[in-house]
């Protein structure tokens, strides 16, 4: 009897294993791909094998986006609240024409359809709540870990690796592969005695082996300004003055094409008043004047394929939009 008991347990478990299995390859075979923005983290656990943490840029959503139950969140500016570490989340994403996902909103509610991420509360930080999905390890195949760290730095210019993931209609979701973005992105920032920034220049850089156009617009207005409230530890909000702009038109002259390994700079000055910040019901103020603590982002955003249609580059143009790393109180993040 006492075998029996044993071979009935060995058995079930047998079975759990091998519907996992056929889960896991259902959702391979079925579920919608999208890629996801990363940077990998820390390669190699030596009891594991080697491996790359990956964070997402969806691991961090601003407090803006969230909706029902987590809008009551507590939310503390310089410590993390892990109260509520177990609860389910539900991301919305909308993809653009590369298949990159962004975040529309976070619920506590599963969607009743539309194209959504499951995952888990991880904490609170400053204006953000931080999610993990189950996807934060991404193994590798021996010697491959230090070199997917090592490609996504070069030059200064730092290399988006975006990660190919299946998902299901419930949520579920799981790693299929990883691409690097075709453009990288570097900065520079020029700070005055005090620390304070007085201008920066931009690097794009084409890391593909095809030739790839960039939209270079007088006074820096390829790029758009926004607040980080993912990093830093300001609880301040403030609106970058050009966005309320229209945007001038596109013409052939600023679609430059870049070839493989080729850079240009931009350089963008805070003291023009196009790249002023206000804050809610206050004029707009030079970025030299925000506190320290606050940070901020240039994110690289051509116009779409129906603008420059038209234009004799327009086949080469890259759509995708590129996110600087963050800078603020006289240093890059």
């Amino acid at each position: 009897m006492r075998l029996k008991i044993i071979a009935g347990v060995a058995l079930l478990q047998i079975l759990v294993l091998v519907f996992m299995a056929g889960e896991r390859e259902l959702l391979l075979r079925t579920g919608e791909t999208v890629f996801l923005r990363t940077a990998p983290l820390d390669p190699m656990d030596p009891f594991r094998g080697e491996y790359v943490r990956l964070a997402y840029e969806l691991g961090s959503i601003p407090r803006d986006q969230l909706r029902d139950g987590l809008t009551n969140l507590s939310f503390n500016n310089h410590t993390w609240d892990t109260r509520r570490e177990t609860q389910r989340v539900y991301v919305a994403l909308s993809t653009d024409d590369l298949g990159l996902a962004t975040a529309e909103y976070a619920t506590d509610r599963k969607p009743d359809g539309g194209l959504f991420l499951k995952g888990r509360v991880n904490g609170t930080r400053g204006d953000s709540v931080t999610v993990r999905y189950g996807l934060e390890t991404y193994f590798l195949e021996q010697g491959k870990g230090k070199e997917l760290e090592a490609g996504r730095r070069r030059e200064g210019v730092q290399f988006p690796l975006e990660m190919q993931v299946a998902v299901g209609r419930n949520g579920d979701s799981i790693l299929k592969g990883h691409r690097w973005s075709p453009l990288g992105i570097g900065l520079h920032l020029e700070t005055d005695k005090d620390r304070k920034a007085e201008a920066v220049e931009i690097s794009l850089l084409n890391a593909s082996d095809k030739d790839v156009a960039i939209m270079d617009a007088p006074d820096g207005r390829s790029f758009l300004l926004k607040q980080d409230m993912t990093a830093g530890w300001s609880t301040s909000r403030w609106e970058w003055a050009g966005a309320r702009l229209p945007r001038p038109a596109v013409t052939d002259e600023q679609i430059k094409i870049l070839k493989p390994g080729e850079v240009i700079k931009t350089r963008i000055v805070f003291s023009n008043a196009l790249w002023r910040v206000a804050a809610p019901t206050k004029p707009p103020v030079p970025l030299r004047d925000v506190e320290a603590a606050s940070r901020f982002r240039l994110i690289y955003a051509p116009p779409g394929k129906a603008e420059t249609e038209p234009l004799k580059n327009a086949a080469f143009l890259w759509h995708g939009r590129l996110p600087s790393p963050a800078f603020g109180g006289g240093r890059i993040d």
